[in-house]
């Protein structure tokens, strides 16, 4: 409820709000109820539950001793006049309204971009009772145009005898001639008192053109949460991997004591283990590692699928476990078959190191890697590696029996000649990334960039050699250090090739953010520096850090940096070069996606940090940006993009907030981009009694009123808000347990479909827990959903009011046959009114556009749809053919069958996925190696939901007997929006 801070004299107001837009005061009469007799109801404002009774002042140690302008206000309680006991029952509400004529602006109103702004002075100091204020908007025949729109004090109550300044705004309808200002106050359940502490002063109204908020919490794409209590560091990989022979992407991450869930969940190395089809979300538990007391986000997994389709885990604490310094690596394998993993196994490294090995200290990170071509005792399974931390230097082990035993490789890398001025923490940071066939590369600093003015280098191992970015041999044997270290055969960052330097004038202390190989050989290194002169002191410069851009060239095997963006300040105080981070596209070189703080679209500081997606055409000497999250409520920080396909990006991060590598409050959250896909327009399903009972299908047995409800273990039917009229809450009162609850959808069309809880928040931490079973519900709260767009809904929806915001859970994806209803359980998550439950429906989106099966050819040609032309009656329907072999292609449309071998005519590996029932003419060439498709849509409603398969029949000379080849294909849904 509560406003801006704004001053409240007369027609300041209107001169406040304006922007040089045309606005108008719209009169209340009386509105500061200086014209009204003390003692009695105010003039023109009509009573329909208790009086509320015009004023002076009240000697009471709450209420308001004097009015907020000129000598009159309204006050609900008895002690206005002077009664000394209650007048009316304990219950009793009291609530007024009066009409206030629109009529003069009825044209600009008309145009439909006109909002209202009421502001108010309250009092409402007492906890035990509600503030409550509407607008209802009314025609010229008194019917009303839609729910009255409200603010209340709940959770928002004034100083005791203050009065502050309120606002409530709201957009206009089309058609409003009349507005319906009520003012009430009402017993806050369970609250106790008779008298409600409540009054009202210096009432005006400012009419001005609409410009609606941004909407908090905004992403491009569809939000999912995979670990509600989740984050990781940056040395270790791969944090998530896609296992495509099994659909699914597992993510890394490790619980926090500062998120949700608290100590219980702290430390907890988990797996979320993603279903690529349904969206189904298990979470494993690996491990509880604790480092420096909690759940350090250095403990996180690296993993690796292996050659035999099983999965390979590894973690390390950072440096100790539980306080005490600590060598273990420790590692599990998931055993796709039988869907389990395996029991914990450890490996010791102190053990093993040659005792003239330099340094000390604990371990910590993983980076494991398999290469098939390294297969010594040729039992077809590449060898494995994981790289670890410890004794301040990399170290490695490797497995030849598919991981059953393992030996240790030696130290990697020893410190560079220059050394830091005192001590050092590590000796060099180096982040991995493996081809997975013959080579892995990395890039390094010298030590941390907090001890040393650090720049980066790089270097590759392939067949057992570490080489230099030219390819000159830098380490004969990078396994000799394991019998007996010696200095002279252990390479550094001295022998590596510079990516960048650090001059110490214009830029300093560089670090090492990621890095990714490409099948053409290019490389891509990703790091921050900052722009300025290398001092001493690592708290100088420590708030402005910024993102470059490394590409390593196969051809003249060169590297160039250019800066693409502002990182922005440091993350904490401890840590002076902590920032958001990027990550590069592993399908594309030339896409990136950063985490920053400063937009770098407009160069200008954002009040979260937001993950940007970069593009560039000239090898990084240029970006273009676009926003991947907007107008955040919470941080999002640490992308990793996992390798998946030449068609699909998995854009991980993890949003909340970060107090130190100990303690946040984070969930691990992403999108998954596909580009043979498209959504429909979305339908909202409210939530009401007539749809919604307990899981078990038995009645609701819900409280109802437009005030919070009891903490009585009972959901509550809160009324006068949200869409329909009404929300589904709990938790408002303080801690309950309400009952799982089940909405049933019956009726739905015939498809699949993307299912969302829509619930609000507003400022504190509403949150639900959901899911399309009542025994596997996830919590959403803002860090882990999205807020909803109402321009993709087939329906108006209302997304804000009054300080709250309609956001959106996924839930997973659901093929429905027309006859099966749609089940959504819902559950409160909160102990407290500031994480209480407000449940308002269900939103459905259609999977209108989707790909499905393979083309042939090399590279295979990919039909996807063009955005924005999805198929729609009465409009033309539009698909794009990139990677065609040559111009000439066809388009054959007809319905899905089993994949029909094509080898018996002259196209090996091809395969027809739909009828063939009609083909088209040639498609037209909109670009180099692309062709379209366009297919006008007769607007018949009888053509709705009606399936289409698409594929696309080129030609390419050369590439078989037949010398034609096919695209994947492509399943239109028809729709009416």
């Amino acid at each position: 409820m509560r406003a801006t801070l704004l001053p409240l004299c007369g027609l300041a107001v209107a001169l406040l709000l304006g922007s040089g837009t045309a606005q108008q005061t719209v009169p209340i009469p009386d509105g500061g109820f200086e014209s009204s007799t003390v003692g009695s109801a105010p003039i023109g404002w009509t009573i329909t539950a208790g009086t509320l009774w015009v004023t002076t002042g009240m000697n009471t140690a709450g209420d308001p001793a004097s009015a907020y302008e000129g000598s009159a206000f309204v006050s609900a309680t008895w002690q206005a006049i002077g009664h000394g006991s209650s007048p009316f029952p304990d219950d009793q509400a009291m609530r007024m309204h009066r009409d206030v004529d629109l009529s003069p602006w009825a044209n600009a109103i008309d145009a439909g971009d006109r909002q209202l702004e009421l502001a108010l002075a309250l009092n409402a100091a007492d906890p035990n009772d509600l503030a409550i204020v509407e607008l209802e908007f009314l025609d010229g025949n008194g019917a009303s145009l839609g729910p009255a729109v409200r603010t209340t004090s709940d959770g928002d109550n004034t100083g005791a005898q203050a009065w502050e300044i309120r606002s409530l705004i709201t957009p206009v309808p089309a058609g409003s001639r009349r507005v319906r200002l009520s003012l009430a106050s009402e017993r806050i359940a369970g609250g106790g008192g008779s008298a409600r502490n409540v009054s009202f002063d210096a009432l005006t109204a400012v009419l001005d053109r609409y410009v609606p908020p941004p909407p908090r919490d905004t992403v491009a794409g569809t939000l999912i949460q995979f670990n509600a209590n989740g984050g990781w560091c940056w040395y270790q990989d791969e944090r998530a991997v896609v296992d495509l022979a099994h659909g699914q992407l597992l993510v890394g991450s490790i619980g926090s004591y500062g998120g949700l869930g608290g100590q219980t969940n702290d430390g907890l190395v988990q797996t979320c283990h993603y279903d690529l089809t349904t969206g189904a979300r298990t979470i494993r538990t690996l491990d509880d590692v604790e480092s420096y007391g909690g759940g350090d986000d250095h403990n996180v997994p690296g993993y690796v699928v292996k050659q035999d389709g099983n999965v390979l885990a590894f973690y390390a604490g950072h440096n100790q476990r539980d306080g005490t310094l600590d060598d273990r690596s420790s590692f599990r394998t998931f055993d796709t078959t039988a869907n389990t993993w395996s029991p914990i196994r450890e490996w010791h490294w102190w053990p093993v190191i040659p005792a003239n090995a330099p340094g000390s200290g604990g371990t910590t990170y993983a980076n494991v890697y398999q290469l098939s071509a390294e297969d010594p005792d040729g039992d077809r399974h590449g060898r494995l590696y994981n790289f670890a931390r410890t004794q301040q230097s990399p170290h490695t082990m490797y497995s030849d029996d598919n991981g059953a035993t393992w030996r240790y490789g030696g130290q990697l890398t020893e410190a560079p000649i220059a050394r830091p001025s005192g001590s050092n923490y590590v000796n060099g940071y180096y982040r991995y990334c493996a081809n997975g066939v013959d080579r892995i590369d990395l890039i390094a600093t010298e030590y941390h960039p907090r001890d040393f003015d650090t720049s980066i280098y790089h270097a590759y191992i392939q067949g057992g050699r570490m080489h230099d970015s030219q390819g000159n041999v830098i380490d004969a044997d990078i396994f000799s250090a394991a019998r007996s270290f010696d200095s002279a055969t252990v390479p550094s960052t001295d022998d590596m090739t510079p990516v960048f330097v650090s001059d110490g004038l214009d830029w300093s202390r560089a670090w090492n953010t990621d890095v990714q190989s490409y099948t053409d050989g290019t490389v891509i290194a990703l790091f921050k520096a900052r722009p300025a002169p290398y001092d001493s002191n690592a708290n100088v410069a420590a708030n402005d850090h910024r993102v470059f851009y490394g590409r390593l060239d196969p051809a003249t095997r060169q590297w160039s940096t250019y800066e693409m963006c502002r990182a922005g300040a440091r993350l904490f105080s401890s840590e002076q070069d902590y920032t958001g981070l990027a990550a590069p596209d592993p399908r594309d070189p030339d896409v990136v996606f950063v985490s920053t703080e400063v937009d770098p679209r407009t160069d200008r500081p954002t009040p979260r940090h937001e993950i940007y997606r970069g593009e560039t055409t000239d090898d990084g000497a240029h970006w273009t940006w676009t926003a991947i999250t907007e107008n955040s409520s919470a941080d999002n920080r640490r992308p990793i993009i996992p390798a998946w396909d030449a068609h699909h990006t998995a854009v991980l991060w993890w949003r909340g907030e970060h107090t130190n590598s100990i303690v946040r409050d984070t969930a691990v959250v992403g999108v998954l981009i596909d580009d043979g896909e498209e959504l429909g327009a979305f339908r909202y399903f409210d939530a009401n009694p007539l749809n919604t009972t307990l899981a078990d299908g038995s009645s609701l047995n819900a409280t109802t009123g437009s005030a919070a409800g009891a903490a009585d273990n009972r959901w509550h039917v809160r009324t006068g808000l949200a869409n329909a009229g009404s929300v589904l809450s709990a938790d408002e009162s303080g801690a309950e347990d309400a009952p799982t609850i089940r909405t049933r959808i019956a009726g739905i069309q015939p498809g699949s479909y993307d299912i969302f809880a829509c619930f609000w928040v507003d400022a504190t931490d509403w949150r639900i827990a959901a899911g399309l079973s009542a025994t596997d519900l996830m919590v959403y709260r803002s860090k882990g959903a999205q807020s909803v767009d109402p321009t993709r809904f087939a329906a108006p929806l209302r997304v804000e009011e009054s300080g709250r915001t309609l956001l959106q859970a996924f839930l997973g994806r659901v093929a429905l046959d027309g006859s099966t209803p749609l089940d959504v359980f819902v559950d409160d998550a909160g102990d407290s009114a500031a994480s209480r439950a407000w449940y308002d429906g269900i939103a459905l989106a259609p999977v209108d556009v989707r790909d499905y099966g393979a083309g042939c050819g090399n590279p295979a040609p990919f039909l996807q749809p063009v955005p924005g032309a999805r198929p729609i009656t009465g409009q033309t329907a539009r698909a794009r053919l990139i990677q065609a072999p040559s111009p000439l292609a066809v388009m054959m449309l007809g319905a899905w069958q089993p994949p029909l071998d094509l080898s018996p005519i002259g196209m090996p590996d091809c395969a027809l996925l739909q009828t063939a029932a009609v083909v088209s003419g040639a498609l037209s060439q909109s670009g180099p190696r692309t062709l379209e498709f366009a297919l006008p849509i007769s607007a018949q409603p009888s053509l709705v939901g009606i399936q289409l398969a698409l594929q696309a029949l080129a030609y390419a000379p050369g590439a078989n007997a037949l010398q034609f080849v096919t695209s994947n294909g492509l399943d239109w849904r028809i729709a009416d929006r």
